[in-house]
């Protein structure tokens, strides 16, 4: 009897500690996202020329679009994970309806991206327009190399760690 008591409340701490993993990790992964967003932000800032009429209009639209951006990749995403089987697991109606989904996210991203352009327009100059478009994709493409630099740097540490002779 006291073994059964004492099995249930192992396996029962054990259930907790891995619901409080996961929680925290998903919170962590929303405090991360949010800071990269911030980021992302500043980043603009500094490259375009805001009056503050136009900054104070212009970001929280900024952030609802990419917010409903992040919902739309959100939803694809289990979606996506049907790319990563392989050809021969999965039967020839299964891969349509992954296309099928596919080309639908991307048109609701087009619209979503087109509604808001022309929202845009009407709160900046195409000159501007065009630098916050070029500045959102030089972010993206430093938090690129960021990432590759530290899989690099992550690669070299493993390699190093396997060389060195084991005590």
């Amino acid at each position: 009897m006291k073994k059964t008591v004492v099995a249930c409340l192992m396996l029962l701490g054990g259930i907790t500690m891995i619901v409080a993993q996961t929680d925290n990790r998903a919170e962590m992964r929303a405090a991360k996202m949010q800071e990269m967003q911030a980021q992302k932000i500043a980043f603009i800032k500094e490259k375009v020329s805001f009056t503050d009429k136009e900054s104070a209009e212009f970001f929280p639209l900024y952030q609802e679009f990419e917010q409903q951006r992040m919902e739309l990749n959100r939803k694809s995403r289990p979606q996506g994970k049907g790319f990563k089987a392989k050809n021969t697991e999965m039967s020839e109606q299964e891969k349509e309806a992954v296309m099928d989904n596919f080309i639908q996210n991307r048109v609701e991203t087009a619209n979503l991206e087109k509604a808001y352009y022309e929202k845009f327009k009407k709160i900046l100059p195409a000159s501007k327009l065009f630098e916050v478009y070029q500045a959102d994709r030089e972010f993206k493409q430093e938090l690129l190399q960021d990432f590759r630099d530290r899989g690099a740097q992550n690669q070299d540490k493993k390699s190093r760690e396997n060389k060195s002779p084991k005590k």
